[in-house]
């Protein structure tokens, strides 16, 4: 046993060979081989949880993606609503000043009319007043 002890450290200190609890010659120290397996474990570990987060993330940024375009849509929609009330509002206002214009035009016919009769009235009273005036000569 003492000549294995003694084999295993000049083993250890001139190669850097180690002997594993089931005696296989090894390159590494069992407790960096030991290190080195946990920590390899640990970034499997990682790793997976990375992965996991990367796919809620996608899933995260798929949803707003979805959610924007609808707000796009909607908000398209919108504009679309307000410019044709706003069109419908200049149809109004064009409407109302024709039929503005039209009374106008429809009041001084109606003047242009009243002093024609007023006219016409004053020529009849003028011949009937002549028409008198003769049927009283005669």
């Amino acid at each position: 046993i003492l000549l294995l002890n003694r084999m295993d450290d000049v083993l250890k200190q001139d190669f850097g060979l180690f002997f594993d609890v089931n005696n296989k010659l090894r390159a590494l120290d069992p407790e960096v081989q030991k290190d080195s397996a946990e920590l390899s474990e640990g970034c499997k570990d990682f790793l997976d949880k990375f992965t996991d987060f990367n796919e809620v993330v996608a899933s995260w940024i798929n949803s707003v993606s979805k959610l924007s375009e609808e707000i796009e849509k909607t908000k398209t929609k919108a504009i679309g609503q307000q410019n044709l009330l706003k069109s419908m509002g200049k149809e109004r206002e064009l409407k109302k000043q024709q039929l503005l214009d039209m009374i106008q035009e429809k009041k001084r016919q109606k003047a242009r009319i009243d002093e024609t009769i007023e006219a016409l009235k004053r020529e009849e009273q003028a011949q009937d007043a002549f028409i008198k005036r003769f049927k009283d000569q005669q």
